[in-house]
């Protein structure tokens, strides 16, 4: 390989596949990035078995060929460079790469790319197109409630339900649920759910570029995700997933309306004082107001009211403090509207007059 390119493409390149380099394994290739040559392009690839990430860059081509190198050097080695013109040589039998820039040269010894996992090329039987900005809106609503620590892998991940142009992403950890909907602009697909790890959807959200399509291909065990210069690919987590709609009150007791800042505030000034631990926070719905209550601790107590609009019942509920705040800091809306059907009941949170997105969250017995 010997090829002509700039700083500046190699930091593209090297800054869309590291994250997906293997952080802990046994098979020492998996921890570098292989660089590849097709005509006066450069692909980068990387995996960890369970993600694998390519990204196209331009370049000047003299000689092809292929090299794996150290992830962790050569994406630190690439930041350093001087922005001037790069010149990159691969010795095709030692696989140890030259890069040359100005009047200097730094050496890095590679690996063979013979022996580097093939990238998975699918057979996608459902394909569809979605913009890049709705995307990452439907994905930041609902991907935050995801199970970390769940055994079940199916918690791990989100359900991608489709039907004809609907598009409904689903994530829970058992302990809430988060639901957001929308529609994709083009595609063959009818009706069909795919679970998608949510480390996958972590990595797109960090890769979307801000107005474009992206298309998402499914087969059935595995995704890929083709965005502009770069595509990712992705195993689908096997197994059932919750039936959801079931779980969703479609009565409530009490509905408030309240404005959503005014009440992120609350919770967060609210979580100041918690020691460590589960922090709560007690909301008591009155005609005109809500009450809302800190825990007690040694550090001290809050208590706040925030005016609201009430239909229904007064009745009162307490929250797991860091799950209220993690949807309010994620709607895209001045006002919500909380459903309650008692304090041991789920709350269903809604943006005011939007139907397309809900967060079920369920209370603490106290």
């Amino acid at each position: 390989m010997h090829i002509y390119t700039s700083r500046e493409a190699l930091l593209q390149g090297v800054s869309a596949v590291q994250r997906a380099v293997a952080s802990k394994t046994t098979m020492p290739i998996l921890s570098g990035i292989k660089l590849e040559t097709v005509d006066d392009k450069l692909i980068f690839s990387a995996t960890d078995l369970e993600i694998a990430i390519q990204a196209t860059i331009n370049i000047t081509t003299i000689t092809s060929g292929a090299v794996v190198v150290p992830a962790r050097y050569f994406t630190e080695m690439v930041r350093k460079l001087p922005d001037t013109k790069i010149e990159i040589k691969v010795d095709e039998l030692s696989h140890q790469l030259t890069v040359m820039y100005g009047n200097s040269q730094l050496k890095l010894n590679g690996y063979d790319p013979q022996a580097y996992p093939l990238i998975p090329q699918i057979e996608a039987d459902k394909v569809f197109s979605i913009r890049s900005e709705l995307l990452r809106q439907m994905l930041k609503q609902v991907i935050f409630a995801v199970g970390v620590e769940n055994n079940r892998p199916v918690f791990q991940g989100i359900l991608f339900d489709c039907y004809q142009d609907n598009l409904t992403l689903v994530a829970t950890d058992t302990h809430r649920l988060a639901l957001r909907k929308g529609k994709w602009s083009q595609g063959n697909v009818e009706e069909f759910s795919a679970i998608v790890p949510g480390k996958t959807m972590n990595e797109l959200l960090r890769l979307l570029p801000e107005e474009e399509e992206v298309k998402l291909s499914f087969s059935q065990n595995q995704l890929a995700i083709q965005l502009p210069n770069i595509i990712m690919f992705s195993r689908l987590i096997e197994g059932q997933f919750p039936a959801y709609k079931q779980v969703i009150p479609s009565q409530w007791k009490s509905r408030l309306r309240v404005k959503t800042r005014e009440l992120l505030e609350t919770a967060e000034r609210a979580t100041l004082l918690a020691q460590d631990g589960t922090s709560t926070i007690k909301l008591i719905v009155k005609q005109y107001q809500l009450e809302v209550n800190s825990a007690s601790s040694s550090v001290g107590t809050l208590k706040e009211e925030i005016p609201i609009y009430l239909e229904g019942e007064e009745t009162q509920i307490t929250f797991n403090t860091k799950y209220l705040i993690d949807v309010l800091r994620n709607l895209d809306s001045e006002e919500l509207t909380m459903d309650l059907t008692g304090s041991i009941s789920p709350g269903i949170i809604r943006p005011l007059e939007n139907e397309n997105y809900l967060y079920l969250l369920l209370p603490l017995r106290q």
